[in-house]
């Protein structure tokens, strides 16, 4: 994953670079970018939910991002609410309605599943204290089944908290103009893409 990451967060520089490239008035230039890079967050979300069929914990304790990046994680990726901090200011009246309304519905959403969560950590805990009574081979059998069944549950809610932040983005493209959504994504990645390096370099100041 952490050779994917690297080669998807060049590409993401590249998407960036053409996202502010293209001028304001070129509609048929907007929508095969705006394509793209919803495509190119859709393969960090397959990638990932790839990974978690195969290890869901280290999805949600992420080796490829730094601990600076992890700071700004909700459920194993990005937190909802910064997603409306990239939405452009020059709105209509009835486009700031609609994002606004689009906010508190993900809001609510969120507020349900961050209590899901926090009642799938308490079974994780539970299953550690269980390993911590009992140990060696005693129960393996019961342990084993908690643990996929925990397992379960946090594929579950990441592939739930994965498809607000999908539906949020989707639903802010639809409806800003082409040029806004050119504009809201290229925030959204030049944000990125300074966190990482913000985060890079703190590790590399911490390591020297």
């Amino acid at each position: 994953m952490e050779s994917f990451f690297e080669n998807w967060v060049t590409q993401e520089e590249d998407l960036l670079a053409s996202l502010l490239a293209v001028p304001r008035d070129r509609v048929d230039l907007h929508l095969p970018l705006i394509s793209r890079a919803l495509e190119h967050y859709h393969s960090y979300y397959l990638a990932k939910s790839r990974l978690a069929d195969r290890d869901v914990f280290l999805v949600f304790s992420p080796s490829w991002l730094t601990p600076f990046e992890r700071n700004f994680m909700w459920i194993a990726g990005v937190n909802p609410a910064l997603i409306f901090h990239f939405v452009p200011v020059d709105l209509s009246p009835e486009q700031r309605r609609e994002v606004e309304e689009l906010r508190r519905e993900a809001e609510a959403v969120e507020r349900e599943m961050t209590a899901v969560m926090a009642r799938v950590q308490e079974s994780v805990v539970s299953l550690l204290a269980l390993e911590m009574v009992h140990g060696g081979l005693r129960n393996g059998e019961a342990r084993a089944e908690a643990a996929a069944e925990v397992e379960d549950s946090l594929r579950g809610i990441l592939g739930e908290a994965d498809g607000l932040r999908v539906r949020i983005v989707a639903r802010i493209v639809e409806i800003l103009e082409s040029y806004q959504a050119v504009e809201f994504l290229a925030n959204a990645a030049n944000c990125h893409i300074r966190i990482r390096r913000w985060g890079i370099r703190q590790n590399g100041l911490r390591d020297g």
